[in-house]
């Protein structure tokens, strides 16, 4: 058993996304609560486990797809690198991390947990072959990140935060469907991308984007956690506008990175202004 190999399967590189689980914690001003903090870790511990059983059941049941992509081809199961029980037997590991977690925390956050798994197993086998159903069901799951950093620790959750991370994470699924467009092999890999066109994803995308700015100066006005320095907090839109701004550049060049996460990676300018964003609003609140 290679463990190399296991760790692949998983893909930690993704756990980027569930530092979404951090953001009540952070935007409360309970960063340096450590017992809240601690809680905010196991969230992010329960949804690191529960996206990587996901993405172990998606190659599981796309294995023979995956065979003929000229990229999915590499992923362990594909490439035959990791046998399917070896597969299953990491899902199970995983599962007990999850449970023991759980226990840990009085099973709070169950309930985000289990719509995250029922959507993503009805995703796997059926949903993600519709448009735009395809994007809603990815889109929730970063709403349910959300949710869960909330439960855990008990914290108000203002609904333009819950706006904005969905108008947010729409944009970037149905940016990473117009990259999957650009390449025959995804059509044929993705049935859902037969009924997806150039011109309508790049209409959905200008509303998102829209809608993504709205909501977050809404929420910066709003906000009841940052009242004394609401001026300051509003300001913060400045990154946001400034990141979404090149997102849609970078969407709308020839080469397009497929993967949201990657762009956050590869992309100099994204990253500077999530790291001065991250920094500023730090400042702000601390």
């Amino acid at each position: 058993m290679n463990i190399k190999y296991l760790l692949q399967l998983l893909r930690p590189k993704h756990w980027i996304k569930n530092f979404f689980v951090f953001i009540p914690v952070f935007i409360s001003g309970n960063f340096f609560d450590l017992s809240l903090l601690k809680l905010s870790f196991y969230g992010f511990i329960l949804f690191c486990s529960a996206s990587s059983f996901v993405y172990v059941l998606n190659d599981l049941v796309d294995i023979e797809r995956d065979k003929l992509h000229p990229i999915k081809k590499k992923r362990p199961l594909a490439a035959n690198l990791v046998s399917a029980r070896q597969a299953i037997l990491m899902q199970a590991l995983l599962l007990a991390l999850m449970l023991f977690i759980l226990k840990l925390i009085a099973f709070k956050g169950s309930m985000p947990l289990l719509i995250y798994f029922l959507i993503n197993l009805l995703y796997s086998l059926h949903l993600k072959h519709y448009p735009v159903i395809d994007v809603l069901c990815i889109s929730t799951g970063f709403v349910l990140r959300v949710t869960l950093g909330v439960i855990v620790t008990n914290l108000d959750i203002s609904p333009w935060l819950i706006a904005l991370t969905f108008s947010l994470c729409m944009l970037l699924a149905l940016g990473k469907r117009r990259a999957e467009l650009s390449e025959s092999t995804n059509i044929t890999q993705r049935p859902s991308l037969r009924k997806y066109n150039e011109e309508s994803l790049k209409s959905l995308q200008s509303i998102f984007v829209g809608c993504t700015i709205i909501f977050y100066i809404l929420y910066t006005i709003f906000s009841t956690s940052h009242y004394q320095q609401s001026m300051l907090f509003f300001y913060s839109s400045v990154f946001v506008i400034a990141g979404l701004s090149r997102y849609v550049l970078v969407a709308n060049s020839e080469s397009m990175i497929e993967e949201p996460t990657s762009i956050v990676y590869q992309d100099k300018f994204i990253l500077s202004c999530v790291i001065l964003w991250t920094a500023y609003l730090f400042l702000i609140i601390y």
